[in-house]
């Protein structure tokens, strides 16, 4: 019998002030732009959700998302 040791993690979701709080580096203002720009893929990435007219992001995926650089280029002129 072989027992299972993986330890399945649920996402932990925060609002966008709760984020903003516990992670200093990123601004309300800062996190709101992205999402009102590229908010379609943020989900598509899993690191944003909807819950009624709240957004909520999945702190685990944005983080790894920020240091992967998918937030290099939001808006503006590509370079």
């Amino acid at each position: 019998m072989k027992l299972q040791t993986e330890r399945f993690e649920s996402p932990r979701f925060k609002t966008i002030e709760q984020f903003c709080t516990d992670n200093p580096a990123f601004t309300v203002g800062g996190v709101r732009h992205a999402i009102f720009f590229i908010g379609p893929k943020i989900e598509e990435a899993g690191a944003l959700v909807s819950f009624g007219r709240k957004r909520l992001i999945n702190e685990k995926k944005w983080l790894q998302l920020t240091a992967d650089g998918f937030f290099n280029q939001i808006a503006g002129v590509a370079k």
